[in-house]
């Protein structure tokens, strides 16, 4: 009878032992299970209609990601502790399906110009999440003849991002507001090319992405939070809380040209303040006091 008892309680033991070794868990790199920007929806826009619009102004941005305040869209240059750059996170979004996004597909698409006319057709180029294969035109040595040379853009190569985004001023709700349409990656050519260095800048958008699309990646990616660890936010809190430092390169004309195109240095942005000053005292004029 013993006996009997020791088996049983022998083989309990190792059921359990088992059972044990079988629900270990990945240590967490934290504290705490982060859940709260990672389960995240993107939040509904106020809907707008064409006949509450009764002003409205297109406007082209560059953020500068040498600036210190957009470090957080450029930082990490490799994946550490859950925090992507903009370029990882983007890039992880063209090979992620997703199928709650109400746009019928199941991954971000990616566009070759900023009016998403031309799709990025060879989206192989994307081969993983830290990088993309991309063609650099050069001069053979040999035949005289243009020749590409295959090069991969990292997010160390990441210059710039272009934003282009409607300013309104919404009569039914007596607010002016604002849309983001687009977001472009630059780099700068010369430092794909060792040859090319000693050229002048040569600003190249490797790509655009529609952002009302784009946000359903952008909500579930944190972003660094210098005030606050645990207030983390994400990539789409960033872009609609205005966190981000930029200056207007373009404005809706009918001549469709560039501010550099027409002025220079100082007085491009003194006339980029100025763009901002006049959205700002359309609005500020349409109250009494």
């Amino acid at each position: 009878m013993n006996r009997v008892i020791l088996v049983v309680f022998l083989l309990i033991g190792l059921a359990f032992k088992s059972g044990h070794s079988q629900s270990v868990a990945t240590p967490l790199n934290n504290a705490w299970q982060k859940i709260r920007v990672s389960n995240r929806v993107p939040i509904p826009l106020p809907a707008v209609q064409e006949s509450d619009v009764m002003f409205t102004k297109r406007v082209w941005r560059y953020i500068n990601l040498k600036e210190k305040t957009n470090a957080p869209l450029y930082f990490p240059i490799e994946p550490t502790r859950g925090r992507r750059s903009l370029f990882n996170v983007l890039v992880d979004a063209i090979h992620t399906p997703r199928s709650t996004t109400p746009f019928g597909t199941n991954t971000l698409r990616v566009f070759v110009d900023e009016e998403f006319v031309q799709p990025y057709t060879d989206v192989t180029s994307f081969d993983t999440s830290s990088m993309m294969r991309h063609l650099v035109p050069t001069t053979s040595a040999s035949t005289g003849q243009t020749v590409f040379d295959t090069v991969y853009v990292k997010s160390f190569h990441i210059s710039g991002v272009k934003v282009v985004e409607d300013w309104f001023f919404d009569k039914k709700r007596s607010q002016m507001d604002f849309r983001i349409l687009a977001l472009g990656l630059e780099i700068d050519e010369r430092d794909l090319h060792p040859s090319k260095r000693t050229n002048p800048k040569t600003p190249l958008t490797i790509f655009w992405v529609y952002y009302p699309e784009a946000r359903h990646w952008l909500c579930n990616q944190e972003i660094f939070n210098p005030k606050n660890d645990a207030g983390r936010i994400s990539f789409d809190d960033y872009f609609l809380k205005r966190r981000f430092s930029s200056y207007i390169y373009k404005v809706e004309n009918v001549h469709d040209r560039l501010i550099s195109q027409y002025t220079n240095g100082l007085d491009a942005l003194l006339e980029s303040e100025k763009i901002k000053q006049e959205i700002f005292q359309f609005e500020h004029d349409l109250w009494e006091y």
